[in-house]
């Protein structure tokens, strides 16, 4: 109901809450109502024929194409595409390998990819013009610079055999199960030695985020619907990556769609002790806290719907854990794993912190 309502959004829901069956029945009613007519259902490599099954289940008598390793292998792909776009399937359901892929028209990728670079070029300016810049830090920019731009391009110089694009194939909607593995978005950022941000980006998720704005283009607002149980994996900044999939100009708005200035409203570097890889333990700043909380609450429930296991725990029974709760088991270092740490590792570590001009 939210989905027709709203538009798009994030399935923040539990393992067992039934994400699949939601989009499922979100993507039939939408056809139903005429508010889409082709959506694209895009899923694990291995939970490809799961989820065919699923949406069986719950619709018999819907007319589903699966981009199978038969269907959607090389020789047969063009044609795969091409019923795609002459049909009015109720769905298309591909793998996160297969939508990667489909290729798009140059005209479209070059919109987004213009927008990238000139973010980071904003960034790379800023370090021109302050004199005590160093000269390693603009290298590391003009590296990242001459990635994005390698990705962009790869979009558009794909394998020859890919027949139709995403734009032909007439697909209007997109639903992403397992979106966690589209979270690594490319971003300018003059913080990027601390610990819990990662500006680098990845190939699959700018992928996805092109195609997303082509579809934003044409229907604003009800594009997409992502879901996963774990939508921050790994480190705080991917939430940043995550609001701007759904971006509804508010972030520009209010002055954070730069990462800096969004870390600088919501985040906190945290010192903390940790153990390194010689088994000393040292102060590390990580990016690890979040501030703000209600203010970012707001706008991240703009788009996210959140089911925890708590909210769950009437409707699904878990199995108990043996003991009432996880073990610790510890394991006493070896002596040739402690000489190895003591005469090997340590020595490394501290050579390389002292290596000039930099870390």
């Amino acid at each position: 109901y939210r989905g027709l309502q709203t538009g798009n959004m994030y399935l923040a829901h539990a393992v067992g809450a039934g994400k699949t069956f939601v989009m499922v029945a979100q993507g039939m009613e939408m056809k139903r109502l005429g508010l889409i007519q082709k959506p694209m259902y895009v899923v694990p490599n291995h939970m490809l024929g799961q989820s065919a099954s699923e949406f069986l289940e719950a619709y018999p008598m819907a007319n589903i194409m699966v981009a199978d390793e038969k269907n959607f292998h090389k020789n047969n792909r063009k044609r795969f595409m091409a019923q795609a776009a002459l049909n009015n399937p109720d769905a298309i359901i591909v793998t996160h390998s297969a939508f990667g892929l489909i290729g798009m028209k140059p005209e479209n990728v070059a919109v987004v990819k213009q927008s990238f670079i000139k973010d980071l070029e904003d960034i790379m300016a800023e370090l021109e013009e302050d004199k005590k810049g160093n000269r390693i830090s603009i290298k590391q920019m003009q590296k990242r610079i001459d990635q994005v731009m390698q990705r962009f391009d790869r979009m558009t110089s794909g394998p020859t055999d890919q027949g139709l694009t995403f734009e032909e194939m007439g697909v209007d909607y997109i639903f992403v199960d397992e979106a966690h593995k589209f979270r690594k978005l490319d971003f300018s950022t003059n913080q990027d030695r601390i610990k819990g941000i990662d500006p680098n980006g990845s190939q699959r998720a700018i992928g996805l985020f092109t195609k997303i704005h082509y579809l934003e283009s044409q229907n604003p607002g009800k594009s997409h619907t992502f879901a996963s149980g774990t939508p921050i994996t790994n480190t705080l900044g991917e939430l940043y990556s995550l609001m701007r999939f759904f971006n509804d100009g508010s972030m520009e708005a209010d002055g954070i769609n730069y990462f800096d200035a969004w870390a600088s409203m919501f985040g906190r570097v945290v010192t903390d002790y940790e153990l390194n890889a010689a088994g000393r333990v040292e102060p590390v700043a990580r990016f690890s806290r979040f501030v703000n909380l209600p203010e970012l609450g707001s706008r991240v429930r703009k788009f996210m719907d959140v089911l925890t296991m708590r909210n769950l725990s009437g409707v699904v029974t878990l199995p108990l854990i043996e003991g009432g709760g996880p073990e610790i088991v510890i394991a006493p270092p070896s002596p040739e794993f402690k000489h190895f740490q003591d005469h090997v590792l340590m020595p490394r570590i501290v050579q390389s912190r002292a290596w000039k001009p930099s870390p």
